[in-house]
């Protein structure tokens, strides 16, 4: 399959770090002989385990997590992406459901913060672009150091020194690397509905979760999802609506 898409020789293969001792190296043996053109790839990028619990993720085992699990749970897609980028691919990361929405909140926030910046007005000044440029390209430049560049977009959110105009610019450059949806972010006001009992259910919730009682808070969120009830953590404290 490598030979037909991509050649006798390529740059980059990817995998998992289990594949280095067996698979990968049985790759190169074989691939090397057969078309004697050594090195056959460049680069080897291995990525660590995703751990839930003690266990890595893994199909075999029937550890097995679905965007949809994520989409039920009220978390958007791309806050999966952003839980990688927050830690290096050659780290292992645990995921637990705590975790993720922590994630979904931070991605939120990216967005927002995007959003306020799509009418920014006036031109860009190059000059003032250029340390920031420098810094995320630097970052990705080293061995794609992910939490690195996302540290420089939150250098660019504070806006010391930038103009919204220079702010709006360098986040549509970086996103075209990170692909958050922030060059098209749009700022919305989720629907909130209006029950004294499931207000009082939510903010019961709030106060688990303030008091790091997950599991009840947990067990809260699974008895509203039950009733159809979705709940949203946003900067500005839970939101709630009925599917």
């Amino acid at each position: 399959m490598s030979r037909r898409y991509l050649g006798d020789h390529f740059d980059v293969h990817t995998g998992g770090v289990d594949h280095i001792k067996v698979h990968h190296t049985n790759e190169i043996a074989q691939s090397e002989c057969a078309f004697a053109e050594p090195p056959w790839v460049n680069f080897w990028m291995h990525n660590e385990f995703l751990t839930l619990g003690e266990d890595k993720i893994s199909k075999s085992k029937g550890h097995v997590l679905r965007v949809q699990d994520l989409v039920d749970e009220g978390i958007e897609p791309l806050a999966f992406r952003y839980f990688f980028l927050q830690a290096h691919y050659r780290q292992q990361q645990a995921f637990t459901l705590e975790a993720m929405r922590a994630a979904a909140t931070g991605h939120r926030r990216l967005l927002a913060h995007a959003a306020d910046l799509r009418s920014a007005e006036g031109t860009p000044d190059a000059a003032r672009l250029v340390p920031f440029r420098e810094r995320f390209r630097t970052a990705i430049g080293d061995d794609l150091n992910t939490p690195r560049a996302l540290a420089v977009v939150f250098e660019v959110l504070r806006g010391e020194g930038l103009a919204p105009a220079d702010r709006r610019s360098l986040l549509v450059e970086f996103d075209a690397w990170l692909g958050l949806g922030l060059a098209e972010a749009e700022r919305r006001e989720p629907p909130r509905g209006s029950d004294p009992r499931i207000d009082g259910l939510v903010q019961e919730r709030e106060a688990a979760r303030e008091a790091r009682d997950f599991a009840a808070a947990d067990r809260i969120r699974d008895e509203l999802a039950a009733e159809g009830i979705t709940i949203e953590d946003t900067p500005e404290g839970p939101r709630w609506q009925r599917k």
